[in-house]
């Protein structure tokens, strides 16, 4: 037992260091193949300058070979060695001993098998036993690790000191042009304009502009060497800009809707990327004005859509709803002194109401968290008020019997009447009957 034991420790030996030995060669061979990569990058980019996508694709491509190498090279072995996963099995390991030591390449695989009859067989175990012992004493003296020559792996190294040599004589030669090309690699996403004659400065002091609203850009430069041309570059096209000095120009971005970057850009010349800010503008889309007329005036409730300019009877109660887009408050002033502000009576709707006794202006706007609105709506309200009822009257004498009296008139009324009455008084010393009085309706 103790003689397959030693077998058993040997072969274990044997494959620790088989795989040791591949973790430090994969481990040469990873620095090789990404040295190579690296410096074939960094050349590349350092001579034409690459665009975003192109030095997206070496970023990834670069990660993708690291991860690849490492992890078949490096720790798929190491993973082995602890005895992880698919492993080196006893007879594969007995015929790699067996191409160094021949002679006992048959010895070591006879050996295993009948171990593992030994382990199976029912009968005869001392025979299969002392066979067993006689086969490992012969095999005592030979070292199975010297099958491993780690000093025939760090030969690999031939093959990685040269790229690593070219890196480290790079960056003590020309680190800025080492480094600033790593750093536009590793950002690939970032924008990395070329080092042009003359510098370029956007005056606008800030890149925002409201929803619908124009915004000029103007930009000023300065150097030896001044293109004649600018242009400016977004997703819908390429626009030349406006020459206002000879080192200033400008670009009209109109009725600008959402945000957007932009470029500006002259011959081989390309700016990083510049953002427009669209801010939402506080909107009234529609509103309706609802009116409910007094009582005197026998006249229905009514709406009105768009409507602000209005006149109406005297105690009429208005109520507006103001249909809005990206609007935080309203706020409504009335007469220039009164202002209330409104509040979502719903989603993006504001109401308000008045009762109308007398005529006022009044003017709504609306704003945002951004700015208050600069289309300001003014209207007027014209109150009507209640005039007593217009009454004309005629007298006339009847023709036969003087004493007699007609009277005729015209009485008029806005909203008409309900009433009439005819007051009279006959004086008369003779007639008891005194004042009079005749109602119509």
């Amino acid at each position: 037992m103790e003689n397959e034991n030693i077998l058993i420790r040997k072969l274990e030996r044997f494959i620790r260091k088989y795989y040791s030995n591949k973790v430090i060669r994969g481990t040469i061979l990873c620095a090789g193949v990404w040295s190579v990569c690296y410096l074939l990058f960094v050349i590349l980019e350092s001579i034409f300058r690459f665009n975003n996508d192109t030095r997206s694709l070496f970023f990834y491509t670069f990660l993708i070979i690291v991860s690849t190498t490492i992890s078949w090279l490096v720790i798929l072995p190491l993973a082995n060695r602890l005895k992880i996963g698919r492993r080196l099995t006893y007879e594969k390991a007995a015929w790699i001993i067996g191409k160094h030591f021949a002679e006992i390449e048959d010895k070591i695989i006879n050996t295993l098998q009948l171990l593992d009859e030994k382990q199976k067989a029912d009968i005869g175990p001392e025979l299969l036993g002392a066979a067993v012992d006689q086969k490992i004493t012969s095999l005592k003296v030979f070292d199975f690790k010297k099958v491993i020559s780690f000093r025939k792996t760090l030969k690999y190294i031939r093959y990685t000191a040269p790229p690593v040599f070219i890196i480290l004589l790079g960056f003590s030669i020309a680190p800025g042009l080492i480094s600033e090309a790593t750093k536009r690699i590793l950002k690939h996403s970032t924008d990395y304009p070329k080092k042009s004659p003359f510098s370029l400065e956007i005056i606008n002091p800030a890149l925002t502009v409201f929803q619908q609203e124009d915004f000029l850009l103007k930009i000023k430069i300065t150097g030896e060497e001044i293109p004649v041309n600018f242009f400016v570059e977004t997703e819908e096209g390429t626009f030349p800009m406006k020459r206002n000095e000879p080192d200033e120009f400008s670009y009209l971005f109109k009725a600008v809707q959402q945000n957007r970057f932009f470029e500006i850009t002259s011959f081989d010349y390309r700016s990083e990327k510049f953002f427009l800010r669209v801010f939402p503008k506080p909107i009234v889309l529609s509103f309706t004005s609802e009116m409910i007329y007094p009582s005197y005036t026998r006249k229905q409730r009514e709406k009105l859509e768009n409507t602000g300019d209005l006149i109406v009877p005297e105690g009429t109660i208005i109520t507006w709803k103001f249909f809005t887009r990206d609007v935080d408050n309203i706020d409504f002033v009335q007469d220039s002194n009164r202002k209330v502000k409104l509040k979502k009576s719903s989603i993006n709707t504001f109401q308000h109401t008045v009762a109308c006794n007398q005529t006022f202006s009044y003017s709504v706007i609306p704003e945002n968290m951004y700015r208050v609105s600069k289309d300001t709506m003014r209207f007027k309200i014209t109150s009507l008020a209640d005039d007593y009822p217009d009454i004309h009257v005629t007298e006339e004498s009847d023709s036969v019997i003087p004493e007699r009296v007609y009277f005729d008139g015209v009485i008029k009324d806005d909203y008409g009447f309900s009433k009439f009455i005819f007051n009279y008084e006959v004086i008369n010393p003779d007639d008891t009957a005194g004042k009079r009085k005749i109602e119509r309706h």
